[in-house]
């Protein structure tokens, strides 16, 4: 599964909507679970069959369908009782009867009883003993079709061209297929599903399932449809899928070996899809290829891609019926930017690795969450660049992967890779395993083990491993024995890899360099607690070290020296014998841990990046930014300590003067954007703001009316949006004014119109004092009108920019509304982009939350409650007046007194806040000093002497600079201008008159 019920705040907060990562509770953000008991089923009962039939009419004042179920069942000989059966069971029975067949003979029927046991579990007790194999159980049923929830089957409302029209689909990860018929809902218990649908609502060509109809029935007398779908190959209850709805078309794309392959989508949208099939077409080729596994052989003749207008999900792996948010499939014909390119292929890449990994291959248990989604999340990068070769994916997983994987890895209450199953008994448990760890981590550590072994052998291994445990459960330790047997190196990866694998946590490798120039090491855990005393910080790890010197640097070299935890102080190397000499460690990021060096060789990197950058690999450039940053904010030492830290931190970042490249670039801001969100000093905030723009101004490039991207590589678009989004957000002279023009063409000349540059364009147009009622109203239009949600979104997210903090009531006024024609996810993009946009917008939201409570729950709870809401604030909150606020509003508010739900998540919120202000309180005051006044002892050291002179930034557009390229940029901007300043005259004339 990628993604999850709201924007991805990563995306979205740090990098100013620069991505359209899908999202987030599952990944990065908190979410309110209940933290109720998982019952497990026992091992003595096995499925091996599922006959299920369910019919889709429907009341809408109260949807429910009806159905019903044969499993035909093993059960073992030592089933303690030996006459009741457990089940999973989130649906209501006509009568609490169930028909047990042993044996399957048609003599041999039993009337057992149903007794209910909790919300989410049967037993079935029989007067007699139910031991043998193929047995079976019948049981009829009724389920709820959700509304408010995007789990289990639900009822989706969308308007297409001003008419109201429904939809049902399903979400059944993790435990959602127990909210639709009683089964065995855990993901170790595989069988084959044949599912028969029924509607009279419905026509058969109206629906689709995992598999390819067996048979379409068509009774004129009683104006029923009927069809029966062909098995599914033994797989998880989780797996399996099933939408209807009325005027969505089907396009279907031939494939060698044949078998169906198609995209389903809204009539509206027709046309938009050739991004994601042509994607689909190509991963299928390639991971055909790379692991000589055919989709075909895997046991579904049938993969279809469908776009559902509301979808809580990113998007879901479900074995031969792929469903998606439509802003993960749905493209805009040519004017699709490169970054929804990007984004649309690799979500595409994730999902169609899950029939290998996911589907045809399962976890165990949702503690090993990472054998599905590691696998998935790495093929989505590695798949990607090869599609779009000139994306760099392969660079990008180090820097929004991996890079996040070791932010959020160093709290004490990270969780390993392959947790033990009894840490996974609850369904707050269960919800954390699919988060930063599983995915981002996984995926981390995967790319190390396939630099370790080499492409050939990880093939080779992945290969063995998938053939091996077809249509079965295997685990961490399964994995890891069949890449030891692929692997020629000289240490055994099951034991090098136990403590990365079974382990939270990573090491810290500290590099020092003596009087002589040798070089040796020390590790300890590295640990971003506000208080670690009493952590034990020893490293188990084995490291894999890599490293190159400044007499030959070879970033490229792939010896790997593995560093025994209890043997450390035997490697040494040694350094020419120069004051300038470096050595970089951990080359191009492939290892998962941080690396700090001594003051002596920071001081010699640093010379390094302002005098010649060029000469460290572009990923090692934003791996020192990364750890630069993240040493300053996590080591627990004296203040004076701290300031250092800081100034080395920014004297090493003002190399960027010089960076060309995307990813440390991508890397800063994401540190800029943590320091904005957690320093409350106004001065330290408009320091920090220049500081920025001082830094990037000289790599600020404002495109030209005529400049088309067309013929740019995508990872230079990339970049170029990346440093407008900056410059514009702090205040950067010539990108406001471009953005203004800018939008006008936009309104006026969309044929001229660069969609790469929408999302910056808008959101810094509506976040100037410029704003006017009219152009709000304009892009309210756009919104309601515009069939395609990736500019649905990017229109939604500009007016969450809007300064005023009236535009909060504006906004969630216009999203309360009837009869609204985007979707209901555009809220998310609303209330996440509001809440982007500092405290003053935050406390706003928080008193709208607090008058119209029920309205929000009322109209959108599907996809954002009120109480997530409250918990996603707190989450990126570190203000006081925050915390007053919400006391004030809800625990002081009578009207909320008997709201449990609201309660937990405003003292959620609270406890987050308070956690945040921790941080502030420890680095805040230093940390403020060292933006606003620096260290005058800074002047004389090695990095200030190379600097480039920075860009003056304040000059009007037509200046011209001392930048040669930005003189040839502001003469463009000219033209721009006189030439937007003639499309407004024209247009004024025309309306006049």
């Amino acid at each position: 599964m990628k993604g999850a019920a709201t924007l991805c705040i990563v995306g979205l907060l740090i990098l100013g909507a620069n991505t359209h990562r899908p999202a987030c509770p599952y990944k990065n953000s908190k979410k309110l679970i209940r933290n109720e008991n998982i019952n497990r089923l026992s091992n003595n009962v096995r499925p091996t069959f599922y006959d299920l039939v369910l019919n889709l009419d429907f009341d809408v004042k109260d949807p429910k369908i009806t159905g019903k179920v044969e499993i035909t069942i093993d059960v073992d000989s030592d089933l303690t009782p030996n006459n009741t059966l457990h089940l999973h069971s989130n649906v209501t029975f006509p009568e609490l009867k169930a028909i047990w067949n042993r044996n399957n003979g048609n003599d041999t029927l039993i009337t057992c009883n149903i007794k209910p046991i909790s919300s989410d579990d049967i037993t079935i007790e029989c007067p007699e003993s139910i031991i043998g194999k193929n047995q079976s159980v019948t049981l009829n049923f009724i389920a709820t079709l959700q509304q408010d929830d995007m789990h289990g089957a639900y009822l989706v409302k969308y308007q297409e061209e001003d008419i109201q029209k429904l939809m049902i689909a399903t979400q059944f990860e993790e435990e959602g297929a127990r909210r639709v018929f009683p089964c065995f809902d855990e993901p170790h218990f595989k069988a084959p599903i044949q599912l028969t649908l029924v509607s009279k609502n419905f026509s058969s060509a109206e629906w689709m399932a995992n598999t390819e109809s067996e048979s379409d029935i068509f009774d004129s007398t009683t104006g029923v449809y009927t069809t029966i779908f062909k098995p599914t190959p033994p797989m998880s209850t989780y797996l399996l899928a099933f939408v209807a709805t009325q005027d969505f078309t089907i396009h279907y794309r031939t494939l060698t070996p044949s078998y169906t392959y198609s995209i389903f989508i809204r009539k509206t949208a027709e046309g938009y899809w050739d991004t994601a099939i042509n994607a689909g077409y190509q991963v299928l080729n390639l991971m055909n290829n790379y692991l000589n596994i055919s989709y075909k052989s895997l046991g579904n003749s049938k993969l279809s891609l469908a776009a559902i207008p509301e979808f809580s999900a990113g998007a879901m792996e479900n074995w031969g019926l792929i469903t998606f948010r439509e802003s993960l499939l749905i493209d805009e014909g040519e004017g699709t930017t490169r970054r929804d390119i990007q984004s649309i292929v690799s979500v595409v890449a994730h999902e169609l690795t899950h029939q290998w990994f996911g589907d045809y291959v399962t976890l165990d248990w949702w503690s090993e969450t990472w054998l599905n989604e590691g696998f998935a999340e790495y093929f989505e990068y590695y798949l990607t660049d090869h599609i779009l070769n000139d994306t760099e994916m392969s660079y990008q997983l180090v820097v929004k992967e991996q890079q996040d994987a070791l932010k959020v890895d160093a709290y004490p209450n990270s969780i390993p890779l392959s947790n033990k199953a009894e840490n996974v008994a609850t369904k707050a448990d269960l919800s954390t395993e699919f988060g930063t760890i599983s995915y981002s981590k996984g995926a981390s550590i995967i790319k190390l083990i396939n630099y370790l072994l080499g492409d050939d052998a990880f093939h080779n291994a992945l290969s063995k491993y998938l053939t091996a445990f077809k249509y079965s459960n295997p685990t961490a330790v399964n994995l890891t024995h069949y890449l030891q047997s692929s692997y020629n190196g000289t240490v055994n990866l099951e034991i090098v890899l136990n403590e990365w694998i079974n382990a939270s946590g990573y090491p810290l490798v500290t590099v020092t360099v003596n009087e002589n120039n040798t070089i040796s090491i020390s590790t300890r855990k590295f640990s971003s607690s506000l208080n670690q005393t009493g952590e034990d910080l020893t490293s188990k790890w084995w490291i894999p070290l890599t490293y190159t010197t400044s007499d030959k640097p070879n970033f490229d070299n792939n010896e790997v020296t593995w560093i025994d935890p209890e043997l450390l102080s035997s490697f040494h190397t040694q350094l020419p014998a120069n004051n300038e000499s470096w050595i970089i460690v951990n080359l191009q990021a492939h290892g998962f841990y941080r690396v700090d060096y001594d003051d002596t060789l920071w001081d010699r990197i640093i010379h390094v990046l302002n005098t010649a950058p060029q000469t460290i690999s572009v990923l090692n450039r934003a791996q020192l930014l990364d750890d630069v940053f993240n040493i300053a904010r996590s080591m627990e030492t004296t203040d004076s300590k701290q300031k250092d830290l800081y100034l080395r931190a920014f004297n090493l970042a003002n190399y960027l003067k010089n960076e060309t490249e995307y990813h440390p670039w991508y890397t800063f801001f994401v540190e800029m954007q943590y320091l904005l969100d957690r320093i409350q000093d106004e001065d330290a905030i408009t320091a920090l703001k220049s500081k920025i723009k001082e830094i990037i101004s000289s790599q600020v490039e404002i495109p030209s009316l005529s400049g088309s991207t067309n013929s740019s590589r995508n990872i230079d678009v990339l970049k170029q949006n990346l440093l407008l989004t900056w410059a514009c957000k702090v205040g950067h002279v010539e990108c406001l004014q471009w953005a203004d023009d800018q939008f006008a063409v936009y309104q006026n000349l969309p044929s001229y119109f660069d969609n790469n540059f929408r999302d910056v364009v808008l959101c810094s147009r509506f976040a100037t004092t410029k704003f006017a009622s009219n152009d709000y109203e304009y892009l309210v239009s756009r919104l309601n009108s515009s069939i395609l949600p990736l500019e649905q979104n990017d229109i939604a997210k500009a007016l969450s920019c809007l300064p005023d903090d009236d535009v909060v009531s504006k906004l969630f006024n216009l999203t309360l509304q009837d009869n609204i024609q985007f979707s209901r996810m555009t809220f998310n993009t609303i209330a996440n982009g509001l809440l982007s946009q500092g405290k003053s917008k935050i406390i706003a939201t928080l008193k709208y939350i607090a008058k119209y409570y029920e309205n929000i729950n009322k109209k959108w709870k599907g996809v954002g409650s009120a109480d997530q809401l409250v918990v996603t604030i707190g989450s990126k909150s570190s203000s006081k007046d925050i915390i007053d606020v919400l006391k004030e509003e809800f625990l002081s508010n009578s009207s909320f007194k008997d709201n449990d739900t609201l309660i937990t998540a405003v003292k959620a919120a609270v406890g987050s806040i308070t956690e945040n202000m921790l941080w502030v309180d420890k680095y805040g005051e230093t940390l403020s000093s060292v933006i606003i006044y620096g260290d005058d002892t800074t002047s004389t050291s090695t990095t200030t002497s190379t600097e480039p002179t920075p860009t003056t930034t304040s000059q009007s557009p037509e200046t011209t600079t001392e930048s040669g390229s930005m003189r040839i940029i502001n003469s463009d901007l000219l033209w721009v201008t006189l030439y937007v300043l003639a499309i407004k005259i024209f247009f004024n004339y025309h309306e006049i008159n």
